[in-house]
């Protein structure tokens, strides 16, 4: 059983002035950065600092990943190994062609020219963490993105949550993954985020995943 969460399209991070012109202070598509499938062991997952899968930041918002032991399994990154194979992490055009064995759907991405970032089998939490950004004289912010989850019989800790500045904005975890536009196909979300008007944005993507 495959178990994915995909985000692609980082959401352009709309802000609009006090004379309401919409400005965009920060956005990532993933366009610009390395195809990176493959994967991930624990040496290539050291705290607070990408895995050696050839990620690039690009073009765009910068953005960096790390990982959390959010199951306390006491390993430092996804497990992999013949016992536990298919820990796929990273930035693709198309959802890798690995079957679940057990005939569970997988995102359909065929013809797709889109690229993205997903987490499969993570066996704890992936947490992507943008740049910095800083809204200060800015206010009605708002936060868009694109993101998909693969309906394949959720655990009560698979969680896909978006946060700011430490305060959770956006949280789908458990069975509720199964349901909603987002199952098996892309679908955008746009946030309400003037709470943090006028500040510094520390935006985080935090996926937590295992099979």
């Amino acid at each position: 059983m495959t178990k994915t969460l995909l985000c692609t399209l980082f959401a352009s991070a709309f802000m609009a002035s006090t004379a309401s012109a919409a400005i965009i202070l920060g956005e990532q598509d993933f366009e610009g950065n390395s195809l990176a499938n493959g994967l991930a062991s624990n040496a290539e997952f050291l705290p607070g600092t990408e895995p050696g899968l050839g990620f690039d930041s690009g073009s765009g918002l910068g953005w960096s990943v790390s990982f959390i032991d959010s199951r306390n399994l006491g390993n430092g990154g996804p497990l992999v190994g013949t016992a536990d194979a298919g820990d796929l992490i990273g930035v693709s055009t198309d959802f890798p062609t690995v079957s679940d064995g057990n005939g569970n759907n997988q995102i359909d991405s065929s013809g797709n020219t889109t690229q993205y970032f997903f987490v499969e089998d993570a066996d704890g939490t992936i947490a992507i963490a943008f740049d910095q950004i800083d809204a200060t004289g800015f206010e009605n912010l708002t936060l868009s993105f694109d993101w998909a989850a693969n309906d394949a019989n959720y655990e009560s800790q698979d969680v896909f949550d978006v946060s700011i500045n430490g305060i959770s904005v956006f949280d789908v975890s458990g069975d509720d993954l199964e349901s909603g536009p987002f199952s098996d196909t892309f679908a955008s979300v746009m946030l309400d985020i003037s709470a943090f008007d006028a500040g510094m944005l520390d935006i985080v993507f935090s996926i937590s995943n295992s099979a």
